[in-house]
């Protein structure tokens, strides 16, 4: 049996490999640039904020806090709606294949 995390290993690659383009990847792929974007901003709103407190003491380091904390939620949450907007797309196009249907069967449109 399979853990969750060989199956995607295993299905990421396979994808990578697929030059046909039959399956698409980036639905396995965004979980982990999230984790990613996540960790970014993390960085970047310790950062401001050990450097708010370094130069410039206690008044700007707890402007910087509160800057910073409310700079990181903002980009949070339009890094996840990016993302999201990327997920919709490709679920588009799944379920648009879905109804139409394999290619192979596809029978040309009757003459007039």
């Amino acid at each position: 049996m399979e853990t969750n995390d060989h199956r995607f290993a295993h299905a990421g690659f396979e994808g990578l490999l697929d030059f046909g383009f039959s399956r698409f990847i980036t639905l396995n792929v965004i979980k982990v640039l999230y984790i990613l974007g996540m960790v970014v901003i993390a960085l970047a709103w310790f950062t401001a904020v050990v450097g708010g407190f370094a130069q410039g003491g206690a008044g700007i380091g707890f402007g910087m806090l509160i800057f910073a904390s409310v700079a990181a939620v903002l980009y949070l949450i339009f890094y996840r709606v990016w993302l999201e907007l990327i997920v919709v797309i490709f679920r588009i196009g799944e379920h648009t294949a879905r109804l139409a249907g394999p290619a192979d069967s596809a029978s040309p449109p009757p003459s007039p």
